[in-house]
């Protein structure tokens, strides 16, 4: 609409015709009468009323468990770690045993 209120403004510049020119400050006040509309409803419900996102808390409140999709590769970093730990102590050991 923004762009249909900018158009329509240039247009009314080249034109020489009365009727047309009123016709396009006509539709340039529609537009921009819409975008301000929609922009004070946006701040409206967004700040006052809180309802901008109405389905937000039934999202979030669902009594439905997700469901856990299994990774293709899983890496499990606790078994990963506790494997490295493992490795880094059987090297100790030997560099302890050789000295």
């Amino acid at each position: 609409m923004t762009a249909a209120a900018i158009a329509t403004i240039t247009y009314t510049n080249q034109v020489t015709n009365v009727v047309t020119q009123s016709l396009s400050v006509i539709l340039s006040l529609i537009s921009t009468f819409t975008v301000t509309t929609v922009l004070v409803s946006t701040i409206v419900h967004a700040f006052v009323i809180q309802d901008l996102f109405p389905n937000d808390l039934a999202i979030a409140t669902s009594e439905r468990k997700r469901k856990t999709h299994k990774k293709c590769f899983p890496l499990e970093l606790e078994s990963h770690a506790k494997k490295i730990e493992n490795y880094l102590k059987f090297v100790n050991s030997d560099k302890n045993d050789l000295v």
